[in-house]
Formats: structure tokens, C-alpha cells, sequence
């Protein structure tokens, strides 16, 4: 794959990953039934594994607005592997920051996109909790 190609598919997917950190976004069953497959599987930091049903009801289910603001996502050193013409993995590591500008929970995350139709849509995502690293502006 093009160098080109490959960079605005990082960008794109980096892009996607984040959004689905935001808390608007994680509220929105249209945008999270765009940016997840219909056969979606994660397995969370704590080594559960969730289908698209479970993580839509526990994503949907988050402290509506008013409730405590939650840590703040941080994510960096974004990695791309074009594993098939409509496959990618993203590869990157993240980090809570609470109210108190506290870092805690360091992970390291994997994602696989699909290409499906003409959007790309995360299929597989990882978190495995990893040793705390210097955070990036």
C-alpha cells in the first residue's frame, strides 16, 4: 500500500479511535453503531469480554450529563499495520487523566478496522494494562 495511502488511513483511523473516547460520542447509539462492526468483540483491560449488545448497553448506560465529569482519555505513538486491502490494526497507548490532572491506568490498546461499504469500522479492540509511560503533549 502506497506511504500516502497508509498515512491518511492512520490519521483516519486515529481519528475514529478518539472519537470513540469523547463522551458525546460514547452517548450516541448512531455514531457508535457507525464506528463499530455489527460483530464486534472487545476484551477489556480487565481481561472481559464484551459483544456489540454489552458494550452498547454499558457505553449507553455511562452517568448521564450532571453526574461526575469522567477521566479524560489520553492516547499516543499511534502505530498502523495494513494487514488486508479492507484490514488495518491500530496499535497505541493510553492513559486516564482524572479531575486532579491524576494519570493513572496505562494501557496499551489494539484495534482492528474493517473496511465495510465506504467506511472503516472498528471490529476487534484490546486494552492490556502495561507500565506507566511519560505522556506526550
Amino acid at each position: 500500500m502506497a506511504q500516502d495511502h497508509s498515512s491518511s488511513l492512520l490519521e483516519l483511523l486515529r481519528q475514529q479511535e478518539q472519537a470513540l473516547h469523547e463522551p458525546g460520542v460514547r452517548r450516541d447509539v448512531t455514531a457508535l453503531r457507525c464506528l463499530l462492526h455489527a460483530e464486534f468483540i472487545e476484551i477489556g483491560r480487565s481481561g472481559r469480554r464484551y459483544d456489540l449488545q454489552q458494550m452498547l448497553s454499558l457505553l449507553l448506560s455511562d452517568e448521564p450529563d450532571g453526574a461526575p465529569a469522567p477521566p479524560r482519555s489520553h492516547a499516543q505513538d499511534f502505530e498502523l499495520q495494513i494487514l488486508a486491502p479492507d484490514l488495518a490494526l491500530l496499535l497505541y497507548r493510553s492513559a486516564y487523566i482524572d479531575a486532579q490532572d491524576q494519570v493513572h491506568r496505562h494501557s496499551r490498546r489494539s484495534s482492528l478496522w474493517q473496511h465495510v461499504g465506504q467506511v472503516w469500522q472498528m471490529r476487534f479492540h484490546q486494552g492490556t494494562a502495561c507500565e506507566p509511560f511519560d505522556l506526550m503533549a
